[in-house]
């Protein structure tokens, strides 16, 4: 009897798989672009399989809940996620399932195991980048002020981005270690010196020594967003991140995603590790990546 057993529950499993679901996406505690790219996640890997008919996101932070690393907002923002972009729109369906979820589908795409991503070809990139497109929709002063920055000082240059994470972040790295700003550097010159275009250089980074670094060597190539919130100099050690030294608010997400829209708009990316450059990597899925060692 065990075995018809065994098959009845699959049966069921099977049978449950197929009822129709609304997946509503939650927040996890980590960052911004690690949430927006489990949404991403589920679109790619979750509709249209185990019965998911549609996909909502909650970005509400309940009364009373601190997260240590999702520092977007509080309860009184409301759903966090509708501050920046559209909510998910489905073509209408009787869902009698409505699912809460706060893990990703497939774990591939985030933390260290992107680094595989990044080496296994552009597949993945094309994926993601198909349902971004398709479902997607970037709130317009968003946008507005993205372009705005573009046109200004990036438009019609040969740009390079460049996404430089503070040393907190080496335990992500699959070395466990973040390369000095001298590879960053010398990765630039390279392509500086094979290029005949005007070059600019926009850099995305939480700290505000390495933005003053850059400007020593590079001058008036290095281009940033102005009024960002950023540590003056690296932390020490993860306690000491820029999340922890602010009070909850929604400016730090729409500071870190202006600058991966910004990234995204440009020639080439030098990054490591992170759920911003994986982004960038599927928003412009023909931007060059390069890893720097």
């Amino acid at each position: 009897m065990r075995p018809v057993l065994s098959v009845a529950q699959n049966v069921a499993e099977i049978l449950q798989s197929l009822v129709p679901k609304t997946l509503i996406v939650v927040p996890h505690d980590a960052g911004f672009f690690s949430n927006f790219n489990k949404v991403m996640n589920h679109l790619v890997c979750s509709l249209h399989r185990y019965g998911i008919r549609a996909i909502e996101v909650d970005w509400n932070i309940e009364k009373g809940r601190k997260f240590n690393a999702f520092f977007y907002g509080t309860h009184k923002d409301g759903n966090i996620w509708e501050h920046f972009f559209e909510q998910l729109s489905f073509p209408p369906c009787s869902s009698i399932i409505r699912k809460k979820t706060s893990s990703y589908r497939d774990y591939s795409i985030t933390g260290s195991y992107a680094y595989n991503l990044y080496t296994s070809g552009a597949g993945w990139r094309q994926q993601y980048h198909s349902a971004f497109k398709k479902y997607i929709r970037i709130k317009p002063h968003i946008l507005q002020e993205v372009e705005q920055i573009y046109s200004r000082y990036l438009a019609g240059k040969y740009c390079i981005g460049v996404h430089i994470r503070n040393e907190a972040h080496k335990c992500e790295q699959p070395d466990g270690q973040m390369p000095p700003l001298e590879h960053y550097m010398a990765e630039i010159t390279h392509i500086i010196f094979s290029k005949k275009d005007e070059v600019k250089i926009f850099l995305a980074t939480d700290v505000e020594e390495y933005v003053a670094r850059f400007r020593n060597v590079f001058g008036e190539k290095v281009i940033t967003q102005t009024d960002v919130i950023r540590l003056q100099e690296p932390p020490i050690n993860p306690e000491n991140q820029i999340i922890y030294q602010y009070d909850p608010n929604l400016k730090l997400a729409e500071d870190v995603l202006k600058d991966c829209l910004l990234l995204a708009k440009c020639n080439v990316l030098i990054h490591r590790v992170s759920n911003i450059a994986t982004a960038v990597g599927y928003i412009n899925p023909s931007i060059s990546m390069i890893y720097c060692q």
